[in-house]
């Protein structure tokens, strides 16, 4: 009996101090510069929030996986997919264009890497792109779909050659082209009056149904874990735990982290628990939890759930207890 007691304090330390999760630098630097790039599109190019479209996954060639595509813009005249890229060090594009090699210099030696050509990459995400819409019901052609390779980082050190290409935007070629986006006030007013086949522009129909294809794409869930760090990638599952996603679409994980009540609770025979809510898909705020919960479900605090990281082969098995909130896309 003291036994069991003594575990049930134990899981209460456990609960009290979670393993926290710290954000990988990387990672924060790469969604800053993604976020900085789409309001500079806004506040500088006078784009609309609804014409840019962030982190969708297309089918590749072979419906085997899915592709990021981070970010999509719908202009009036073509389609863009825009890859962030915040690289630092020198790079040079190898001779088949195929791989790009990263120089790193050390003290006493040189390394070089092999990695794949970014402009590749960008290449067949435009494919992808491009037949994600002709699947959608959007008549647009090859030449409609165009892609920019994006440097943000002012340490990257690059062939003059290779700044100059025309799909690669860096230092002031960013500026330049995303004011090259505004419209005058006599184009808002002439060219709703100019047939598109004149002007090369996108017809009033092909922008719909491009809009309305790339709403159709999916995204990454987000998993929010103790310390602040968020993963992106699918949700699985969680035992105790069973809904269809199209009916929510946040989870909520309720911890009691108060030590001292849990201490009092643990002698009393209680084993500490989780309370995740789930929020319903389209629901109106309510009155005490500020949202509409779809249901809530209390599971034993070492309770695991089932997430896989995007880019990852294998799933992981996460503690609810180190889960503050998932996302689902």
């Amino acid at each position: 009996m003291l036994g069991a007691m003594n575990s049930r304090l134990a899981a209460v330390e456990t609960v009290s101090k979670p393993i926290t999760h710290t954000e990988l630098e990387s990672v924060t630097k790469q969604r800053q510069a993604e976020t900085h790039f789409a309001n500079q599109l806004i506040n500088i190019g006078q784009l609309k929030p609804e014409q840019i479209a962030r982190k969708l996954l297309v089918d590749d060639s072979f419906k085997q996986s899915k592709r990021e595509l981070q970010l999509v813009v719908v202009l009036d005249q073509e389609i863009v997919v825009f890859s962030i890229n915040t690289w630092s060090g020198t790079y040079k594009p190898g001779p088949d264009g195929k791989f790009w090699l990263k120089r790193t210099e050390y003290e006493e030696s040189i390394t070089v890497e092999q990695i794949k050509s970014p402009l590749v990459e960008l290449q067949e995400q435009v494919t992808l792109l491009h037949a994600h819409l002709i699947k959608s019901g959007a008549g647009v052609t090859k030449s409609q779909v165009k892609g920019f390779l994006v440097f943000t980082n002012d340490e990257i050190k690059i062939d003059d050659e290779v700044k100059d290409h025309s799909s690669i935007l860096i230092g002031q070629k960013i500026t330049k082209y995303i004011s090259s986006l505004q419209k005058t006030w006599g184009q808002y007013i002439l060219d709703p009056f100019k047939p598109s086949i004149l002007t090369g522009a996108l017809s009033y129909k092909q922008i719909a149904s491009s809009s309305s294809g790339l709403k159709k794409v999916g995204s990454w869930d987000k998993i929010g874990l103790t310390g602040g760090r968020v993963v992106e990638g699918n949700y699985k599952s969680c035992a105790s735990v069973g809904f269809d996603r199209s009916n929510v679409s946040r989870m909520t994980f309720i911890h009691n982290r108060n030590s001292m009540a849990g201490k009092i609770y643990a002698v009393a025979g209680y084993i500490p628990s989780v309370t995740i809510q789930l929020e319903k898909r389209g629901g109106k705020a309510g009155w005490i939890t500020g949202k509409e919960l779809f249901s809530s479900v209390e599971v034993p605090f070492n309770t695991d759930l089932v997430f896989h990281f995007a880019g990852e082969q294998k799933e992981a098995t996460i503690p609810v207890n180190e889960i503050e909130y998932i996302i689902l896309s």
